[in-house]
This record gives C-alpha cells, structure tokens and sequence, in this order.
C-alpha cells in the first residue's frame, strides 16, 4: 500500500513540476543567458526524485502540456526539450540535449533541439540535414 502511495504522490508533484516548468520556461529563456539557463535545469548530478518514471511517461506528460502552448509557439522544440531533459535527468536518466542549426533553410525555422538518452532518441530530430552546434552536457 504505502508503494502505491509513494508512486501516486510522486505521479502528482511530476505533474504539477511539469505545469510549473513550462510555464517558467519562456520566462528563463528570455532573461538568462543559454550557458546560464541550462546550468539552471541541469542538475548537480543525476537525481532519483522521480525514480521509476520512465523518459517515455516524462516526455508524453510535457507533450500533453504542450499541446496547445500560448508562449513559445515557435520553439516548441526548445520548450518541450529543456522541460523533458530537466525532469529525466531528476529521475535518475542521463538525458543529453542536442542543439542545431539547418544550414541551407529557406523556412522560418532555422535551429532545432532535441533530447537523447543511451542513443534513443525522446524527443523529434531534426527533418533535414543540420549541423550540430552544442551538446549538454558535453560528452
């Protein structure tokens, strides 16, 4: 009973740091330098907070938050990133952050941001070709 419990509280404050983190997101990414807001969403070390939540449930509750976003409507990518590799690097994953550039584009967007985790992919890569300008953390 009391791990059932455990799990459920835990499920719950997940849910709410999930509410809270992308809405604190935009407001981050538009006051804090890039080298400074991923040193605030990275933690020290690999947490266990939210230990036994796989990255596949993480990344679907910040893209069910993210469904319909009224801030940051064109770095979706970058929000749902930053929020995913925050919260499963709190839950134990060694989450790795990609940044890139497409060179040759015509369209709007020009970057992209997405998060790995052991060589799998959690969130969408990039369409095109792309030239990748940072990793965090650093290999």
């Amino acid at each position: 009973m009391w791990h059932r419990l455990d799990r459920w509280f835990r499920g719950v404050v997940l849910r709410l740091h999930v509410e809270a983190l992308v809405l604190a997101i935009p407001v981050l990414v538009l006051v804090l330098p890039i080298r400074k807001l991923l040193r605030a969403l990275t933690p020290k070390r690999l947490m266990r907070v939210y230990r036994g939540i796989g990255p596949d449930r993480i990344v679907a509750l910040v893209a069910r938050r993210l469904r319909h976003p009224w801030l940051m409507r064109r770095t979706r990518c970058l929000r749902q990133s930053l929020a995913s590799f925050h919260l499963m690097r709190l839950a134990g994953i060694p989450a790795v952050l990609h940044f890139a550039v497409y060179p040759f584009s015509q369209q709007r967007s020009r970057a992209h941001c997405w998060v790995t985790s052991c060589g799998t992919s959690w969130t969408a890569e990039p369409e095109q070709p792309f030239a990748v300008v940072l990793v965090h953390p650093g290999e």
